[in-house]
């Protein structure tokens, strides 16, 4: 979702899900207002809303060359995200690639990747999209490192955690998953 909903259908439709991904698509009013003709602010506190509501969160910021890639926005959003709904919450940060009536040239890797140290500084799950990145795309534990769960394109090639503890070090990761999904025997 974009976030931009009143918070009486988003009671109801909380009532009914429990998981969502949220784009956060900048992180300026100007950006909002320009290229979503909408406001930073009520997707925020939708935002908060799940999350209080106690409903899996995870964020997407779309990286835009010249837009809302800047440093100092990619900080901000993750700290934000960290003091605000909690360091365990995922972020990813996606690849922009020209379509529509926005023709600018794709995110280039760099950024993406300084978004992605910049968030690992912050919070504990933050993944690449949109193209392939060495680690953009695994959940590593957040306590010693290691790799949990280990992924080629939309398949699952590793999975190191048994029930929700880390298999290396039994730290108590934070993971959605069906009592039992993909245990290692």
């Amino acid at each position: 979702t974009n976030g931009m909903i009143r918070p009486e259908p988003l009671r109801d439709l909380l009532a009914v899900i429990d998981a969502m991904n949220i784009d956060v698509k900048g992180f300026t009013d100007e950006f909002y207002a320009k290229l979503c003709r909408g406001r930073l602010g009520p997707v925020l506190e939708t935002v908060k809303a799940v999350k209080a509501a106690g409903c899996h969160v995870e964020l997407t910021n779309l990286l835009i060359p010249t837009l809302n890639d800047k440093d100092e926005q990619v900080e901000r959003l993750v700290r934000w995200v960290a003091e605000e709904i909690g360091e365990e919450t995922p972020l990813h940060f996606s690849r922009y690639h020209p379509a529509y009536e926005l023709d600018l040239p794709p995110t280039p890797l760099e950024t993406l990747e300084k978004a992605y140290r910049t968030g690992k500084r912050h919070l504990r799950y933050v993944y690449v999209g949109n193209v392939w990145h060495v680690d953009g795309s695994d959940t590593f534990c957040y306590k010693c490192g290691r790799r949990v769960i280990e992924r080629r394109g939309f398949d699952v090639v590793a999975y190191r955690i048994r029930g929700d503890k880390c298999e290396w070090c039994g730290a108590t990761l934070d993971i959605v998953a069906s009592p039992g999904w993909m245990e290692i025997e």
